[in-house]
């Protein structure tokens, strides 16, 4: 009776790993283009920082011909406002954590970012996420120039030519169940303890 009790044990250990959450274990970035090369006046864009709300935002000099600024801001890329006043800027603002040989690293919400210079013909990597678990971003020949980070770990930077932002897809996923995995869960404990009651009854 020992042995059917530990069979139906490791059977739901089994079970209960299958169903609980995993954590991820590198970021994964997906890329977008803020502003192209090839668009009108592309140079005339500057990055400005990151808003009150996290988003990122570009400033545009005499934008209108009559001497005012403009300011966009991007949600993954996307424009979703566009204004003559500047805006709060209440995030961390890219906060220069450091450098070291061949990097310049910035931080944000406990994420790094940095490109590491490898020697010619080697290419630059650009690596990000979490200090303790990085994930290469980009390789290339491209610049990292006023680079930022918001709370997400999301970058933006001008690589030269572009405004390139790398969202961090990772880090927007949490790591709860979904709903029909604790019912499961649920179902699944009490179906157990049912079954081990009902073998003790049977033997007392």
């Amino acid at each position: 009776m020992k042995r059917l009790y530990l069979i139906a044990l490791f059977a739901f250990l089994a079970w209960f790993n299958d169903f609980s959450p995993s954590v991820a274990h590198a970021d994964t970035y997906q890329s977008v283009t803020i502003h192209g090369a090839g668009a009108a006046n592309s140079n005339d864009y500057f990055l400005y920082g990151i808003d009150n709300k996290g988003d990122f935002v570009t400033d545009r000099p005499n934008c209108d011909g009559r001497d005012d600024t403009c300011y966009y801001s991007f949600i993954s890329g996307d424009r979703s406002s566009s204004s003559f006043t500047p805006p709060a800027l209440d995030y961390d603002n890219s906060t220069v954590c450091g450098t070291r040989d061949f990097a310049v690293e910035i931080c944000n919400a406990g994420r790094v970012a940095f490109i590491a210079n490898g020697p010619a013909p080697s290419a630059d990597t650009l690596y990000s996420g979490p200090s303790s678990d990085l994930s290469i971003v980009k390789s290339g020949d491209f610049g990292f120039i006023h680079p930022l980070m918001d709370s997400n770990g999301d970058i933006v930077f001008d690589d030269g030519n572009n405004f390139e932002e790398y969202i961090d897809v990772t880090s927007r996923l949490g790591v709860t169940p979904e709903p029909t995995s604790i019912v499961l869960l649920g179902t699944g404990l009490l179906g157990f303890a049912g079954f081990v009651r009902r073998k003790l009854s049977k033997h007392s």
